[in-house]
This record gives structure tokens, sequence and C-alpha cells, in this order.
């Protein structure tokens, strides 16, 4: 089975190699600058622009087609990243994939006091849960923040919603009290067509494909395109998942105008998932999910000033496939007496948000301001959410604070964050949360986190502390609708990380955090994540840049983590699993290999749930210009 499908795919990439055999300049999965351990940038190598640009005083003929480089349509702003233990977590469009991630899990796995819940790899909600609390993780596609709308997963959001394929760049901004992801979606600039195809395989009868292909024209307007579809059907009774998914970009942008349309949708399909004793279940799915905008810009915002108008939706609509046992909890709270109440609503109903965003921004010298009005439509109700971020950037002082006032969870925000580099072998720095929740009667929470950094040769060596105040901790119902929301006491913790370079192209990125007590929803005492690679162009073998490696062993370890039920806490037991991954990239193609749980543990991530024993994933990704 291996080699058959292994054969295929070298075929299929024969043929395409054989059809479209431009040369390419696109995709890179093995190189990094020097105190960076997660950004994979393009390496230096000669661009076909510089052969057809136009150039003064050269007469080309009239058939050569010269390509072009048109501004960028209205993008979505990026926070200043303050990290000062951690190198910052950011992705550009070539690195993302070449992490091995397959979802956004997998990415944020890489976060300080963050660990994600899910029941199998792939065509299931996953949650992220940090410093404990399923909710404090929250995502900004475009500008638009993509809220746990969905009726079965709760107050939860599924962080499986963000297509990390689709993206152009992504930056994880941690704070002391949350964990907030921006992300740009996919654009193109060249007027020269650009395609992709990614193909891939694997256990678990896990087929994947994809199809990219974008173009700008010289007038400024751009479309772009892209499909995917994947399956796969675990060794688990009726737990067959697919999902085809449809994204498309029309747009515009001349000088200092911008505007562009923008539509992604997904239809999830998934059989019911049994547990070990094949008594609970995960009920079977069939949804279609919208994300749609409408944005209008002018200016950039890495520019003096721009400013950003954004009307979207996001739709739910659940077909033909209803499950009466789940429900969405409802949290009420007596504004008088403080009580809180829990009440449900009936779920696997279609559901509809509306959401309009009015934002701008200056930059002045070393300071840079921006401002946000974000209007919800939430069945027949309006929130109206202001907020605002000033940020200092000066290399050696660093600082980015926000507040932002009441939105759907009915949470207001502040929090600000440093990190000071005195000189270029020290780092340290800090953040400060404070949350006022409207749920539990206006209750104030302060979050801390101090951390810091040396240098020693090449590798990063750092560490720090978090705390979390008292909280109330919502439960990812999607799971089992036994579990119940819970207050969460306080919660003090600490870590510590080793990024760099070891020798040549060996690298690592150690990752180890410890909790004071055990016992609490969500959060395994101890948690640590080890990354071992080789990652070169080995330059002095294949001077043209050619040629990629990228070569990993990773090992995860979780202690016992825990989940609140009416009658006590159900315990999950601890485990440790070895991932193996391998990226080969000749020219604008990359071969990709990676074979999960090397060992074949039995482990649970949640209660009763097993996951999958080994997992063997490969493929092929290829980038054409043409």
């Amino acid at each position: 089975m291996l080699l058959r499908r292994l054969a295929t795919l070298v075929g299929l990439g024969i043929l395409a190699g054989a059809v479209l055999h431009t040369p390419l300049h696109a995709q890179d999965t093995t190189r990094t600058r020097r105190d960076t351990a997660v950004v994979i940038p393009v390496p230096p190598q000669a661009d076909s622009l510089v052969r057809r640009d136009s150039i003064p005083g050269v007469v080309r003929a009239p058939h050569v087609i010269v390509d072009s480089i048109q501004p960028p349509m209205a993008r979505a702003p990026l926070p200043l990243l303050v990290d000062a233990a951690t190198l910052p977590l950011r992705w550009t469009r070539d690195s993302i994939l070449a992490t091995g991630a397959i979802t956004m899990a997998d990415l944020l796995e890489r976060v300080p006091g963050l660990s994600t819940l899910r029941v199998t790899w792939l065509g299931l909600p996953a949650f992220a849960a940090y410093l404990g609390d399923v909710t404090r993780v929250r995502v900004f596609l475009d500008g638009l923040e993509l809220d746990p709308a969905e009726p079965r997963s709760g107050a939860t959001l599924d962080v499986t919603r963000i297509p990390i394929y689709l993206l152009d760049e992504l930056r994880v901004e941690r704070t002391a009290s949350e964990v907030r992801i921006h992300a740009r979606t996919w654009q193109v600039t060249r007027t020269t067509p650009e395609s992709r195809v990614d193909v891939a395989t694997g256990d678990q009868d896990t087929d994947v494909f994809r199809f990219f292909f974008g173009r700008r024209f010289g007038n400024g307007l751009g479309a772009q395109a892209t499909v995917e579809q994947y399956s796969t059907t675990p060794d688990r009774v009726g737990a067959t998942n697919s999902q085809l998914s449809l994204f498309a970009r029309v747009g515009w942008a001349r000088h200092a105008w911008q505007v562009d349309g923008v539509v992604l949708r997904q239809s999830p399909r998934r059989g019911v998932l049994f547990d070990d004793l094949g008594v609970d279940s995960i009920a079977s799915l069939d949804l279609t999910r919208t994300e749609a905008y409408v944005r209008g810009g002018y200016g950039d915002v890495d520019g003096p000033a721009w400013a950003q108008v954004i009307a979207g939706a996001h739709g739910f609509e659940y077909n033909g496939i209803r499950d009466p046992r789940v429900d969405s909890i409802l949290v009420d709270v007596d504004t008088i007496t403080g009580d809180t109440t829990f009440t449900k609503i009936p779920a696997d109903t279609s559901r509809f948000m509306g959401q309009f965003v009015l934002t701008g921004g200056s930059t002045i010298g070393l300071f840079r301001a921006t401002a946000t009005h974000r209007i919800r439509l939430v069945d027949g109700d309006v929130f109206h959410t202001p907020s605002a971020r000033l940020s200092l950037q000066t290399g050696i002082l660093d600082l980015s604070v926000v507040g932002e006032w009441r939105g759907v969870d009915s949470i207001a925000r502040a929090d600000a964050g440093v990190r000071i580099t005195p000189t270029p072998f020290l780092r340290v720095g800090g953040s400060v949360g404070l949350r006022d929740d409207g749920r539990t009667g206006g209750q104030e929470g302060l979050d801390l986190r101090g951390e810091g950094s040396v240098r020693i040769g090449q590798l990063w060596i750092g560490g720090g502390v978090m705390s979390r105040a008292e909280a109330l901790l919502p439960p990812p119902l999607l799971f089992d609708q036994a579990l119940i929301p819970v207050i969460g006491p306080a919660a003090r913790g600490a870590f510590a990380t080793i990024q760099g370079t070891v020798w040549g192209p060996l690298q690592v990125d150690l990752l180890g955090e410890a909790w004071e007590d055990e016992g609490h929803p969500y959060r395994p005492r101890y948690t640590t994540r080890s990354d071992v690679y080789i990652r070169s162009n080995f330059l002095g073998r294949f001077p043209s840049g050619n040629f990629g490696l990228y070569a990993l062993l990773r090992h995860d370890y979780r202690s016992t983590n825990y989940f609140p039920q009416a009658d006590g806490l159900e315990r999950v037991a601890g485990s440790r699993i070895l991932t193996g991954l391998l990226e080969v990239r000749i020219l604008d193609a990359t071969l990709t290999y990676q074979f999960r749980n090397l060992l074949g543990t039995r482990f649970h991530l949640v209660p009763d749930y097993q996951m999958p024993r080994q997992t063997q994933y490969y493929g092929v990704r290829w980038t054409f210009w043409n």
C-alpha cells in the first residue's frame, strides 16, 4: 500500500513537471534566520523577474510577456510581538506547512502555557486551553474576529476552522491573559499567473488534494481561487471524515486605494465517532460554514496613515443531521446579586453572525497607533466593541499596549507587554493583563508574566513565570455533554526554553513547563516539547540554492490532565510521543513525509477517545509560474 501510494505521488509529480516545466522560485522549507526558530524564508536565489521586468533602454520583442509587481490589496494590521524568552511565533506562507503542521492545533502546541485538546488527527474539531482556559485563544482572520459561533461547540472556538494552507502570514501574540492569532489570507501581487498543487496521502485512508491559482493584471485587478478536498477514515467504527473547501478573492488595488471581496466556504462531513467502549460518541455532522467579507481601504498598514472598512458575515448551516443531545450552554448573571446560572439552548440550528469593522492607524516615528470599532449582529442583538492598540519599537525597548471593551463574551480586556534588549545577547520582558468578566458579576482578574533569555554562542536559553487569576472555566462541550463549567482557582507556573543552532545545520527548539499544583482542569502539571532538527540548503554543494533539507525528530510529553464533571474530575493519563518529519526541496517542489507516534503508544488527550497509534503522511507541494 505504501509503495503504491508513493508511486502514485511520484507519477503525479512527473506529469506536472512535464506539463508545467517552467523554473520556479517560490517555495522553501529549509532556511531560517540565525536567531529565528520558526520562520523559514525563501532563500536568496535568481528571480525570473530580473530577466523579464521592463528595463529602460532595452528593446524587447513584441511577444515577450513582461512581468510586474502590483500594489497589494488591503491587508490586516499585524501586532508587534514582544516575547523575550522565546523567539517570536510568526510564519510566512512558505514556512507554515514546512513545520509539519496539518491544522492550527499543531502550530499552537509551540506556545508556552497552552495545551491542545483533540480526539483525532484530522477531521474533527480541536480546542486550545491557554492557562487552563479554553476560551482564551482568539483568532483574527484578515481583521475579522472568528467568534465561537458554532452551536455544538458552545463558548469554545474550534481552532481547525483556520485553514493554515491559505495563509500568507501568521503571528501568535502571547499576552499574560490570552493568546491572539492574527492571520492574513493568501494574496498575489505579480501579473505572471501563479499556481500550486498539493497532493498527499497516508495512513487511516487519508487523502489530501489542494489547487491554487492567482493572478494580478496591469490595471490593478486581481483574482484568486483555491480548492481543497480531504478525506480520512480513522480506525474506528463509522468515523469517516471529509471536507470540501472553496476560497475565492476578487479585488483591485491602485496607488493608495484598495477594494476586495473574499468568500471561504467549508463543508465538513463526518460519521459518528465512538469512544473506546463503544458507548459514548461524538455525533455525526453535515455542515456548511461560510466566512465572507467585502473590504475597502486607503493606505498601507505599514505606511504613515491608513483606514479600512470591512463588512463580514459568518454562517453555520446544518444539512439534515440533528443531534438532540447536543446543547450549548449560556451563562446568565444576576447584575444585582452576582449569582451565576447556566441555561441551555438547542443546538444544530443554523446561525448567522454579521460583523462590521471600522479601523485605521498611523505611524509617527517609532510609534504606531491603531483604533478599531467592531460591530456584531448576533441573533438580533447588536454588540459594539471599540479597541485601541499602541506600540513602540526601538530595538532596545519594544512596547505593546492594547485595550478592548466588552464583546459578545461580556469580557473587557486590557494588557501591556514590554521587551528590553540592552545587549545583543540579553532580553528581558513581561506582560500584565486585566480582565473584567461580566459573566461573573464584573469580577476583575489580574494575570502576570515575566521572562527573559540569554544567548550563549548561537543558542538562546530562556525562561519565565506566569500566573492566572481566579476565572470561570467553560467546558469543551463537543467532546462530552457531561462536562460542566467550574470556577478555576488562581494558578502559577514556570517555563524554560532552549532555541537555536548547536553546530552547523543542527538546531534545537526545546520547551518545558511546570505548574505548582495538580488536579486542575485542562492544564497538565508538566509538559515538554523537544525538537531536534537539521535544516540547510547546503549551499557549498548546491550553490544555486535549488536544494533544501529539513529533518526533525520531536518528543512530546504531557502529565495527567483533568476534566470536570458533576461527580468529580475525570482523569486522562500522561503520554510520551515521538514524531519524525522529513522535507526535501528540489527547485520549487517539496517532498514531505512525517510519521506521528513512532513508538505506537496508546494515549488519550480527551477522556475515552484514543488517539491514532501511528500515522504516516507523505506528499508533494509544487508551485508553478506560467
